[in-house]
């Protein structure tokens, strides 16, 4: 008798190359079905889309603008040495994980990249006194600098060296040796990675002339092993911090994948 019913009811059936369309009527109750495939592929596409650009852009703008203004504003007086430096930084912080954040935000914006020692393949890890008073630096005086100024805070951090993606150096094409520098920070029992030279700004090259551009980039400022593993990986395999670690082989063809998108990676260090 129902199916009768239904039979009786049935108003239209149309199709056509994209669109199957049943509309039942049956009392009150109406039914629609709808298989649009290519419609609902077209959908994911830009749903899948927003929801990387949305991820994107909200991991660029993870910056504590009250731990960042107070590392912006530092009077001078207070960087006449670490002990007085940190004093300052970490006077309203609530927690390591924010002390190592508001040190961070100091270097990444009063210290500039060492572009001539750059140009002039001059790769020598500066000790932290030498960038405190300098103010400039390349790689392994960012993670000098970076460890002294944890260490006066109370936190144990780590100088950490391998081979990074993005940074430019033909030399270092094959990663045949390492070619960069960062840091391991220990934070109340949980390992925190920082790349003070990424997170500082990049390299922008224009023919033959070179400029350093200052732009502070949260995401290699306390990223978890999983997402740094992705553009750095360590010569000693204990500091991946991962159940499984990457191989060498592996992350050199990640390398020359990643390499395409120079937009992304624009750090030459």
């Amino acid at each position: 008798h129902d199916f009768k019913r239904l039979k009786r009811n049935k108003r239209s059936i149309r199709t056509d190359t994209k669109i199957v369309s049943l509309k039942v009527l049956t009392g009150n109750l109406v039914i629609f079905v709808k298989p649009l495939v290519s419609l609902f592929n077209m959908r994911l596409h830009v749903l899948i889309c927003l929801l990387f650009i949305c991820h994107w852009t909200f991991a660029q703008s993870q910056i504590n603008e009250s731990l960042y203004n107070r590392a912006n504003n530092t009077p001078e007086p207070y960087s006449a040495s670490p002990e007085q430096l940190v004093e300052y930084l970490t006077k309203f912080t609530h927690d390591e994980k924010e002390k190592a954040e508001v040190i961070s935000y100091w270097i990444a914006i009063h210290i500039a990249y060492d572009l001539p020692a750059f140009l002039s393949k001059s790769y020598q890890s500066e000790p932290w006194e030498q960038v405190m008073s300098s103010r400039k630096a390349i790689c392994g005086g960012y993670a000098n600098l970076f460890k002294h100024l944890c260490a006066v805070a109370g936190i144990e951090a780590f100088v950490v060296s391998g081979y990074a993606i993005g940074n430019g150096l033909e030399t270092n094409r094959d990663f045949k040796t390492t070619n960069h520098i960062w840091n391991v920070a220990l934070i109340e029992n949980t390992y925190y990675l920082f790349d003070l030279t990424f997170a500082s700004g990049f390299i922008r090259k224009n023919g033959d002339q070179y400029t350093f551009v200052k732009q502070l980039k949260p995401i290699y400022l306390l990223a978890s092993p999983s997402e740094m593993i992705k553009t750095h990986l360590p010569a000693q395999e204990r500091w991946q911090l991962l159940e499984k670690t990457v191989s060498l082989k592996s992350f050199t063809r990640r390398k020359k994948y990643l390499s395409r998108s120079q937009e992304l990676f624009h750090f030459n260090d």
